[in-house]
């Protein structure tokens, strides 16, 4: 019978571990001439080492940092004598298991921030390619460029709402201005390829037709495309894919 990697795993902290026991709990035991302060120190290793499990995970990497503090404060101050040091170790081990609690709350937060920074950066984007673009072809509008860059970053918004709780990277990083930075990055991203899309729906070399023909290409499905260029990557990856340079034909393509 083959044994599974979280067995495995299970098992290498067992073995690593001192005091932990085969229910993932450190298991410490109190001599039988120990005074009130150590029965109260074993207590409130017991409570923190219950708080990690549940909140942490057994065979975390942040459970394991936690729970090595807990077991050299019991190798030092249950059933040893040094308590001064234990003491020390276990508000440390508290200190670090509310850090990793607050951790991917506070992150998210961050994150939020950050891609509030990113659509400022879009829209200043938009403003100063939209002036550009309405210098070079007099059929682009300098609106019309901040409302696509608008849109494509308030589709990364959208986007990153609906699945906040669920990036894995938030949990882990403790970088806050590397955090700040990945919030910022989806907005404006998706502004560069809304602009992108929009300028092959602009040329006519791509075609996108919502119910009837009249619809094809028309301002306003230009708009909600640029949307969904932030929303889905991939929307905007497979309009732009569309367009090959060995392509040598004229005919638009449809989407």
């Amino acid at each position: 019978m083959k044994t599974s990697p979280a067995q495995t795993k299970k098992e290498d902290h067992i073995i690593t571990m001192p005091y932990l026991g085969p229910h993932g709990l450190l298991m410490v035991n109190v001599p039988d001439v120990a005074d009130d302060r150590k029965i109260r120190l074993a207590t409130t290793i017991g409570l923190l080492d219950k708080k990690a499990h549940r909140e942490l995970g057994f065979g975390t990497d942040e459970w394991n940092d936690v729970l090595r503090l807990l077991a050299s404060a019991i190798s030092l101050g249950v059933e040893g004598s040094h308590i001064d040091q234990s003491e020390e170790l276990v508000a440390e081990a508290k200190k670090l298991l509310d850090y990793y609690r607050e951790l991917p709350a506070r992150n998210r937060v961050w994150y939020l921030a950050g891609t509030a920074v990113g659509v400022l950066i879009a829209a200043l984007f938009g403003l100063a390619l939209g002036q550009l673009l309405a210098f070079v072809a007099d059929s682009i509008s300098p609106l019309l460029i901040l409302a696509v860059c608008a849109l494509a970053a308030l589709g990364s918004v959208a986007s990153v709402l609906t699945r906040l709780t669920s990036i894995t990277s938030l949990t882990k990083e403790h970088s806050v201005i590397t955090v700040i930075i990945s919030g910022a990055v989806q907005p404006t991203v998706a502004a560069l390829v809304g602009v992108a899309v929009f300028l092959v729906l602009q040329s006519g070399f791509v075609t996108v037709t919502v119910g009837s023909a009249g619809t094809a290409n028309s301002p306003e499905l230009k708009l909600v495309v640029a949307f969904l260029c932030g929303f889905s990557e991939r929307f905007g990856r497979d309009l732009l894919a569309k367009i090959s340079p060995a392509e040598t034909s004229e005919t638009p393509k449809t989407a």
